[in-house]
This record gives structure tokens, sequence and C-alpha cells, in this order.
């Protein structure tokens, strides 16, 4: 059942009039069948997806990882802080691709540090 809603909510990125309409009706139903006492059930098999591996914690630890490298040679190859911003910019970028475009707009606020005077 929690697969079936992430992907619904996955897809909101992607498709999002679809997506809302998807998991406001499983939603709806998950909600009518938990009032109605049908814990065991509260989705049919066919709405229900297939597990998918997650690896969040995985990607988390790789952009750790990858930040902790780019500042120890920040500090040991004497780089500006503004390339070493940059750099763990990137780094986290090569690991979150796919919220890479969404994250750029969130990270705007360090273009005036990464280039001062601009």
């Amino acid at each position: 059942m929690v697969a079936a809603l992430r992907t619904a909510e996955a897809h909101l990125d992607v498709e999002p009039e679809q997506a809302a309409r998807t998991l406001a009706r499983l939603m709806t139903k998950i909600s009518e069948r938990y009032a109605q006492g049908r814990v065991g059930a509260l989705l049919d098999a066919n709405d229900l997806e297939e597990f998918q591996r997650r690896y969040e914690t995985l990607r988390l630890l790789a952009a750790v990882v990858l930040v902790t490298a780019v500042a120890l040679a920040a500090q040991a190859l004497h780089w500006p802080a503004q390339i070493a911003v940059a750099g763990a910019v990137v780094a986290s970028m090569l690991v979150f691709r796919r919220a890479a475009v969404a994250g750029l707009g969130a990270v705007a606020f360090l273009y005036p540090l990464m280039f001062p005077g601009k």
C-alpha cells in the first residue's frame, strides 16, 4: 500500500494532474475502507504496486562522502571558498540527478557567493 502511494506521489512532478487524481482516488479508497473496518484490504490488488527498492540512504551517504571529499580537497589545495561551495553543489547534483533542476532554484542564493561582484 505504501509503495502505491509513494509511486503516485512521485508522479506528481511528471504528470501533476493525472498523479493528483490517482493519489486522491487511492486516499479516498483507503479512507472509505478504513472507516468500514476493512483494515486488511485497504486497496485492491490491482492498485498495489510491486515493491521497489529505494536507495535514498545510499544516495545520502554518497553525497556526504563526496561533499566531504570536496571540502578536504579544497582545504588541502587551498581553494577559495567559492570553488569549494560550487564543488559541493556539483557533487550533490551528481548524486541526486533527478532533483538537481529543482535544487538549482533552491540554491540560487549561492550565486553571489560563488561569483562576487556579479
